[in-house]
């Protein structure tokens, strides 16, 4: 939680503002330790929800980032667009 409110102090310090529609929020961690944790669907940061992910995609970056931390989401997409590119007429 303290996380959080320090995440916000930075954006506000910054002249940044959180745009609540277009932010997710992501909970890392090994498969064992996320077992433990509560299932979590969103998080409030400066009273605006936003929602937990399995997976976010960073599209300036062009990675995808899974809860475990594993490239599988974003080798899959990669597979995919090329099989795309090679198979389109």
């Amino acid at each position: 939680m303290l996380s959080l409110i320090c995440m916000n102090a930075w954006i506000c310090c910054n002249g940044l503002c959180l745009n609540a529609g277009n932010s997710e929020a992501i909970l890392l961690g090994t498969r064992q330790h996320l077992r433990t944790f509560p299932s979590v669907s969103s998080v409030n940061i400066a009273s605006s929800p936003v929602t937990v992910s399995d997976r976010i995609t960073f599209t300036t970056l062009g990675v995808i980032i899974d809860k475990h931390f594993t490239s599988d989401p974003h080798v899959s997409a990669i597979c995919k667009k090329s099989l795309f590119s090679i198979f389109e007429p």
